[in-house]
């Protein structure tokens, strides 16, 4: 079995989705025999993970991806390892020319940077150096996988030759449950878990749900800054909704399955926007409602119609009514959540069980060693 590296510019561990997917690769490498070693921005190590943290108090994104790739190719001068797992250029260009190597693609980020780092989407010959790196990256691959069939798509048109390429689609972090929630008495509770940013579209779905005329209330899970908490929370009194929007923190994946049972409708309110259209995805947030039984209140971007399928509705894109209609649906037929629900469960133990991400990622390490 190999020596692997994995080396993301990802603060692990974090309540992001990223972080808890790379710890699945590493779980999933470690059981089948190789021995995994994980370099990720943080603190302190992971107990029970060959884990080097590198903490980096820099604010600019820049300089702290720059700084990041100097402390991993400082880790490569003085480690060797057989295989090197990456998922950006700032580490995977760190990596010796030759070596063999692993592009994991969940987002680009010349595409990404535009929504996390908006001063960035002003300054174009920025993006055009970013885009550079990742045709430099994508070149020197053995292997590029990707959770989404439409960023497999965007690959190929980036030159990425089809053999390269390898699906490797998500799992779901909860445990998957043996039924759909039980109905509940009050109002229905729509649950809502991921940052505030704004491809997210959570604002955008509070205005819609806010005309809704079944009682309802709307609990977010969110590690996004107070800031933008305040903001959010500024919006719902605005709308009418101050005592129906409530916001926590996070919560472990081993309680997050159970906080999501707790509701009746899952929120995942993608805006139609480049990252979401054109770079695609796979948004566990899917997965995890999914994995909890419940319905979900989603558009109809190719990145949820893949996950969900065409059994149970969305609504168009850009269409609040149509988020107010689907919204107002479910809140007053309990029939209506349990059957998609239902439907939801099923889909995710045909397609999305840990074990076929397991298998998927397995086969394309195996076609390293071919």
């Amino acid at each position: 079995m190999s020596e692997v590296l994995i080396a993301s510019f990802d603060r692990v561990p974090s309540a992001k989705g990223a972080a808890r997917h790379i710890l699945q690769n590493c779980a999933i490498l470690r059981d089948a025999g190789h021995t995994v070693s994980l370099v990720s921005l943080g603190d302190e190590p992971i107990e029970g993970v060959r884990h080097l943290p590198i903490a980096l108090s820099e604010q600019n994104y820049l300089r702290r991806a720059l700084a990041f790739h100097e402390r991993v190719r400082d880790v490569l001068d003085r480690y060797r390892f057989d295989v090197h797992h990456v998922r950006s250029p700032w580490e995977g260009l760190a990596v010796p020319y030759g070596a063999k190597l692993v592009y994991e693609v969940n987002g680009l980020p010349s595409i990404e940077t535009s929504y996390h780092h908006p001063a960035l989407h002003a300054r174009p010959e920025l993006r055009a150096k970013l885009r550079r790196m990742e045709l430099a990256l994508l070149d020197r691959a053995a292997i590029v996988t990707t959770p989404s069939e439409a960023t497999a798509r965007l690959l190929g048109e980036l030159g990425v030759e089809p053999a390269r390429i390898h699906v490797v689609p998500n799992a779901p972090v909860v445990a998957i449950a043996k039924a759909p929630p039980p109905p509940r008495e009050g109002p229905t509770r729509f649950g809502y878990v991921g940052t505030l940013a704004a491809w997210q579209g959570l604002s955008a779905a509070l205005r819609a749900l806010s005309r809704v005329p079944e009682p309802l209330e709307v609990h977010v899970r969110t590690p996004s800054s107070p800031r933008q908490i305040r903001a959010l929370l500024r919006l719902a009194g605005k709308l009418g909704m101050g005592e129906r929007v409530f916001v926590e923190p996070p919560v472990e994946p081993e309680a997050l399955g159970a906080w999501l049972a707790s509701h009746d409708v899952a929120l995942a309110p993608l805006v139609p926007c480049e990252r979401n259209l054109v770079q695609g995805g796979m948004p566990l947030k899917l997965l995890d409602a999914m994995a909890a039984g419940l319905p979900i209140v989603a558009p109809a971007l190719p990145i949820v119609t893949a996950v969900l399928g065409h059994d149970v509705p969305t609504y168009r894109p850009h269409s609040a009514a149509d988020l107010t209609a689907l919204a107002s649906h479910y809140a007053r037929s309990p029939e209506a959540r349990a059957r998609d629900g239902a439907a939801n469960l099923a889909r995710v133990r045909a397609h999305f069980r840990p074990e076929i991400q397991r298998d998927a990622l397995l086969a394309a390490y195996r076609a390293i060693a071919a």
